[in-house]
């Protein structure tokens, strides 16, 4: 991972109290776009350094972020100040990103994949309906504790046999996967999977309608020993605006709520527990 200057100032931010964290952040951010050359329009090398700024601005957010949402229980455990930093360094990230299609050549190729949720908000409604939604309380945490929470976009042929039913029958062309590896009072291992259809909502370039069939529960280790699934809780439907999409890190609000997710992508030696919703 190429660290620049901008990347090791916001890892230092990463790390400091959390009451000067938002402060801080702010003004790195703000630092580096007052300093950025605009340059004359016809100033090709001028063009090119900004551009590079750009990147280091970008590049050093999302590690800031990942960083501040490392070892939160994806946001369960952070103070309100800290939910507020994360705004911040999203918001940044949002703004430079705005006009842009995730539908579209280049990023489609980066929008469908495997990716790990890292931060949820509260009020997330895939939090909410999901097999054992609530339990982001410590208590509920000592009954219940999710070891690592997915969400894939994948298209028909990532999924094969697995797809949902409806991406078989041209409902919607993209499979939704939400699983949860979970531990019951730290001991018995299961995997709650909803497997949904996902399609491109009309009239909202970046907006991606998901509906999510029954969660299926199974308890078990691996596969000879993990029990039948059972269906647990309701079906759903959950509308995800993707306001920022990179390399290393899908940002979505729920469209209604607008409540954050943050999603980042599984790195190849992790892409086997990643597929254990199949």
């Amino acid at each position: 991972l190429r660290l620049p200057a901008a990347a090791a100032a916001a890892a230092a931010i990463a790390i400091a109290p959390v009451t000067e964290r938002a402060a801080e952040t702010t003004e790195v951010i703000r630092a580096h776009e007052a300093t950025s050359p605009e340059g004359p329009p016809g100033d090709e090398n001028k063009a090119v350094e900004k551009a590079r700024d750009d990147e280091e601005i970008e590049e050093a957010t999302v590690y800031a972020i990942l960083l501040a949402v490392a070892g939160t229980y994806r946001g369960a455990k952070m103070l309100p100040e800290e939910h507020a930093r994360i705004e911040v360094l999203v918001e940044s990230l949002e703004k430079q990103w705005r006009g842009k299609s995730v539908f579209e050549p280049p990023h489609s190729e980066e929008f469908n994949r495997i990716g790990e949720l890292v931060y949820s908000g509260q009020e997330s409604k895939l939090e909410r309906g999901g097999a054992f939604g609530r339990l982001r309380t410590r208590v509920g945490r000592l009954l219940l504790r999710k070891e690592r929470v997915y969400q894939h976009l994948l298209a028909k042929e990532a999924c094969g046999d697995e797809a949902p039913q409806g991406v078989h029958d041209g409902v919607g062309n993209l499979a939704a996967i939400y699983s949860v590896n979970f531990r019951i009072l730290g001991f018995l291992p299961g995997i709650s999977v909803l497997r949904g259809v996902a399609k491109q909502e009309k009239d909202r370039s970046n907006t991606v309608v998901a509906d999510f069939e029954s969660p299926k529960v199974s308890l078990g280790w691996g596969k000879r020993l993990k029990l039948p699934p059972l269906s647990v809780g309701p079906v759903s439907t959950v509308r995800l605006d993707t306001t920022y999409l990179g390399p290393k890190l899908r940002v979505s609000r729920e469209a209604l709520s607008g409540s954050l997710s943050l999603v980042a992508r599984v790195p190849a030696f992790e892409v086997e527990k990643a597929d254990t919703w199949r």
